[in-house]
């Protein structure tokens, strides 16, 4: 082998360890964002499934309130109860779901079903992370008509 041609050979190495590097450049910020995107993708999963979990408790507690049958006796039945929602939790740990029951009128009742929990994924400046998630409806005695 002649020294000229050992001299190519060398040059055309190093291009190649170049092309490698570069190549494993791109390679890693296309992993990093792709990661970013996955990540965020968990995250919004995640609060969704939350969401759906609150959703679902606030509606079976309103479907229990809603089969109640004495009317006269709602409110001293359902007013102030608390429920679990799922695996929601509050940091202090305090119970998620809270009814409430109200009178507007003598032959109406309001009653609204609040569920609130902490998300850590959403603290930050600009939230404290605590959602809620609530209903309502209004009642009317039918008996009365």
């Amino acid at each position: 082998m002649s020294p000229s041609s050992d001299r190519r050979g060398r040059r055309d190495a190093a291009y190649t360890l170049l092309e490698v590097v570069i190549a494993l450049a791109v390679f890693a910020v296309i992993a990093l964002s792709m990661s970013a995107s996955v990540a965020s993708a968990m995250r919004a999963n995640l609060r969704a499934q939350n969401r759906d979990t609150a959703r679902a408790a606030a509606a079976q507690q309103m479907e229990q309130v809603l089969a109640w049958p004495e009317f006269l006796t709602l409110a001293q039945t359902f007013d102030g109860t608390t429920f679990v929602a799922g695996d929601l939790a509050m940091p202090d740990g305090s119970v998620p779901g809270r009814i409430t029951v109200t009178s507007p009128l003598a032959d109406r009742r309001r009653v609204d079903i609040v569920v609130t929990w902490f998300d850590s994924t959403l603290v930050g400046p600009e939230s404290d992370g605590v959602q809620r998630f609530e209903i309502a409806t209004v009642l009317t005695d039918r008996s009365s008509m």
